[in-house]
Formats: structure tokens, C-alpha cells, sequence
């Protein structure tokens, strides 16, 4: 009898085994599985977005989303009455075509405005960036453009003396930034003090395409335009 007994427990206890073992056999087949779906499927994911991230940045080569880019601009640029400024259109310097020197100039009616060379620019457009430092008068933003690469700069410029100043350093912009929808400056409540947005340069894996966003405020320090000609070889 207690043969019997011991027989049939033991027997229980190898068919018990074998039912755990299998479940268990089960699970990791289906974890497998759907392991190896979630991976192709997460590296499809992420080749879908990077393109389209991509495509995304490329619209803004020489552009910025957030803002309103104009072949013409109305605004208070001198504290007197209202003027309007334009881009003449771009051309080549017939004495400087070998150097290949593309000139752009924004302009004004006004006397009192100062014609102001763009330099190394294709259709560049003006930004009125409205009163960026609380000083009563209108700032001018352009954006650097070019046939290629994606690395820009953003200049802001303000009349001062009936001259052309930048209202701070040009900010270094990236195509994430460009494309993002963020401003890349504003006024404060604070005179003399702006917020800007750019790209850190020189961080670890920064690139024309992407780069860490710097998010800050800074006082008004006005630079003259003229290190612009050495700067393009003039």
C-alpha cells in the first residue's frame, strides 16, 4: 500500500514538474518573441523619426520658424518718424567677382539710415524684432543664408548715432533651433536687457545640424558692423 502511495506521489510530482517546465519554456519563447518585435520595430521607429526630423530641420536652412521674415519692414529706427527698410537686390561686385564677393545691401529712403552691406548673403530677409533693449527704438534681424551647410548666424542690428551696431555678439544657430519655433529673442522687462536663444558651438557632438539649445538673459552690448569685412575677407 505504501508502495503505491509513494508510486502515485511520485508520479504527481513529474507531471507537476513538466507542467511548470513548460509554462516556463513558453514565457520565454513569447518574451523572445516579443522582444524581438519590439527591437525591429523600435529601429524602424526611430529611422521614421530621424528622417522626418530631418526633413523638418532642412525646411529651416535659411530660415527660423518662429519668425515673421520680410523683403520689407516698417518701424521707429532713428526715434523720429516711422521708415521703411529694404533689401537692394543682391549682386556680384564686378571688380571682386573673382574673389567671389556677394553683396546684398539693406536700405532706407531716409537719409539719416545708413545703407548697411550684408555681405556673403542669397535673398536675405529682414525681421522686425521690435524694441528688443526698451531704448524706443526698432531692431533689425537678419539670418545669415547660404547655398550650403546649415550653420548660421543671427544678426540683430540697431541704429545708434546714425550708425549700424549689433545689439549684442551674433548668435550661433543650428537647424534644431532654427526649426524648433522658439524666438531667438525677446524683450524683458528690464532695459538694456534682452533674452536670447542659440546653439552651443562647441559642445561635445555639436553640429550645423544639431545642437544644445542655450536658453539665457544678457545685457545690451553694442559691436561695430565693420569687423564684418575683415571677417569675409574684405
Amino acid at each position: 500500500m505504501k508502495s503505491l502511495q509513494y508510486l502515485m506521489f511520485t508520479l504527481f510530482l513529474t507531471i507537476l514538474i513538466g507542467c511548470e517546465n513548460k509554462q516556463e519554456n513558453t514565457k520565454d519563447s513569447d518574451s523572445k518573441d516579443t522582444l524581438l518585435l519590439s527591437h525591429e520595430d523600435s529601429l524602424k521607429l526611430a529611422n521614421e523619426e530621424r528622417e522626418k526630423t530631418y526633413e523638418e530641420w532642412r525646411k529651416y536652412n535659411n530660415s527660423v520658424k518662429a519668425h515673421k521674415e520680410q523683403d520689407t519692414i516698417v518701424g521707429n529706427f532713428t526715434k523720429g518718424k516711422t521708415d521703411t527698410l529694404f533689401i537692394i537686390q543682391c549682386s556680384y561686385d564686378s571688380e571682386e567677382r573673382e574673389k567671389d564677393n556677394y553683396h546684398c545691401i539693406m536700405y532706407s529712403s531716409n537719409k539719416l539710415i545708413p545703407k548697411l552691406d550684408l555681405y556673403y548673403n542669397i535673398a536675405p530677409k529682414l525681421v522686425n524684432e521690435g524694441d528688443l533693449d526698451g531704448n524706443g527704438t526698432t531692431e533689425v534681424g537678419i539670418l545669415d543664408t547660404w547655398y550650403f551647410s546649415a550653420c548660421r548666424m543671427y544678426r540683430i542690428y540697431t541704429l545708434h548715432n546714425n550708425r549700424w551696431y549689433y545689439l549684442i555678439p551674433p548668435l550661433y544657430t543650428a537647424a534644431n533651433l532654427r526649426a524648433s519655433g522658439l524666438e531667438l529673442a525677446e524683450p524683458t522687462n528690464e532695459k538694456n536687457k534682452i533674452r536670447i536663444r542659440y546653439c552651443e558651438e562647441n559642445a561635445p557632438l555639436s553640429s550645423c545640424s544639431s545642437g544644445p539649445i542655450v536658453d539665457t538673459i544678457v545685457s545690451v552690448s553694442l559691436k561695430s558692423t565693420n569687423y564684418d569685412k575683415h571677417y569675409f575677407g574684405e
